[in-house]
């Protein structure tokens, strides 16, 4: 949970097209312990989920990294279901994500971890 003096992103515009749809975060309930991965496209997102759900869970994934480690912004499955899902798991939680962490939601029970990989070197 940040503290007094760190101010959260705010989001000022939403992404919205045939594949993505960034207030889809709004719906999400966020745990202190949950670990986000921030990816640009193409950028070896499951590669870095995988390494950071073995690292989380010792080498004993729960499960395949697409259904342990889901897209929430991603159009083509449905919300409630993804949303139950991710309600339903008790181990710690990683998401995955293509949106800068200002395009998510502003929320005071954020508590989460975020790893940024780019592809970028400027």
């Amino acid at each position: 949970m940040p503290n007094a003096s760190e101010k959260l992103p705010e989001v000022k515009h939403a992404y919205q097209n045939h594949l993505i749809d960034s207030l889809r975060w709004n719906y999400f309930t966020a745990r202190a312990d949950d670990i986000v991965v921030a990816t640009s496209i193409r950028a070896g997102t499951t590669w870095v989920l995988a390494i950071v759900g073995n690292l989380i869970s010792s080498g004993k994934l729960p499960g395949p990294i697409d259904e342990i480690s889901p897209f929430l912004e991603r159009r083509n499955f449905p919300l409630e279901v993804m949303l139950t899902a991710l309600e339903r798991q008790t181990h710690r939680r990683c998401i995955k994500t293509h949106l800068p962490l200002g395009k998510r939601r502003k929320s005071e029970s954020w508590g989460s971890q975020t790893f940024g990989i780019s592809d970028r070197t400027k």
